[in-house]
């Protein structure tokens, strides 16, 4: 999913704002990188809500799958969740 997804995204992005670019961009980061906040010390950002799903081959991104996620992702971060849901349902049609 991940490389149909960066394909997706630049081939769209002409069409998008920059905010709603960066949406895409941010809910399907894989994290672990150095925080740039301040005062951050060690800190590593989070993954976004889509990088689990990044590793998946589309044929494995059933319904059974991505209400699983939406419930683990709902439980922890519902807003982000929620708009990597609508972004996820538009890019799969």
């Amino acid at each position: 999913m991940g490389e149909v997804w960066a394909a997706y995204i630049e081939k769209r992005r002409p069409h998008w704002g920059d905010l709603h670019y960066r949406d895409h961009i941010d809910k399907a980061k894989a994290g672990g990188l150095p925080s740039g906040r301040r005062g951050g010390g060690k800190q590593l950002t989070k993954p976004g809500p889509l990088a689990a799903l990044m590793p998946l081959a589309l044929k494995d991104l059933d319904q059974a799958t991505i209400e699983a996620w939406a419930d683990s992702e709902g439980k922890t971060r519902a807003s982000s969740a929620r708009l990597a849901w609508r972004l996820l349902t538009v890019f799969l049609t």
